[in-house]
């Protein structure tokens, strides 16, 4: 499918509306994923159908300063009419931003699952929490920090084994940007395994077209 798209970039340089499909703006990069893409061609073949002509129809990108804090991408079906342009529908990539907080702030995991046809073996740095001593530091905020713990990457794993090695605490981002600090006696132990695994976990992404 052709769609009308301004991209931020086109709206930071004052350039033309660019007619491409869909396969082309994902390809240079001006729709970050294949599902957007598909939510946006069936917007626009479904404005297109209840009687919106394709030349009065445009899809334009936010501008970072008007980006959702959940959105990592998002784009506007806007009609032209005697006001001008008019949005009609958002649709918003918010990524894995709702699992993700869900699973901080209840320390549960929230992901789907896929059994793979063959296992794979990796390294991967598993931390050994005292959550004792977490529950009576942070206290109903125990379990937002474990889960900001158990999200951190494996390079942020070891820096953070280093530094309670050294003595000093450690500190932990959670949701909301509030800081927290892990301590030594919060951490029985940080090392690296080989992991086998025969099922492929992930966090499911949200596409939200809101009309």
């Amino acid at each position: 499918a052709v769609v009308s798209t301004q991209s931020t970039g086109a709206q930071v340089s004052g350039g033309d509306i660019l007619e491409t499909t869909i396969g082309e703006a994902l390809e240079q990069g001006v729709i970050n994923s294949e599902t957007l893409g598909y939510f946006i061609a069936r917007i626009q073949q479904y404005l297109i159908s209840v009687g919106i002509p394709g030349t009065a129809l445009r899809f334009r990108q936010h501008m970072d300063k008007e980006m959702a804090h959940y959105a990592c991408d998002c784009w506007d079906a806007e009609c032209l009419t005697t006001y001008g342009w008019v949005e009609i529908v958002g649709c918003a990539d918010r990524s894995c931003f709702d699992l993700n907080a869900h699973a901080t702030a209840a320390s549960t995991k929230f992901v789907a699952q896929q059994r793979l046809d063959i296992p794979v073996s990796r390294e991967v740095v598993e931390v050994s929490l005292n959550k004792a001593v977490i529950g009576k530091a942070f206290k109903k905020a125990a379990g937002a920090v474990s889960g900001a713990i158990a999200n951190l990457t494996d390079s942020q794993k070891e820096a953070m084994k280093e530094q309670l090695e050294s003595g000093n605490p450690y500190k932990v981002v959670l949701e909301g940007g509030e800081e927290c600090e892990v301590t030594p006696a919060m951490v029985s132990g940080i090392k690296t395994v080989i992991r086998t695994e025969h099922v492929r976990e992930f966090v499911p992404n949200v596409i939200e077209p809101s009309f």
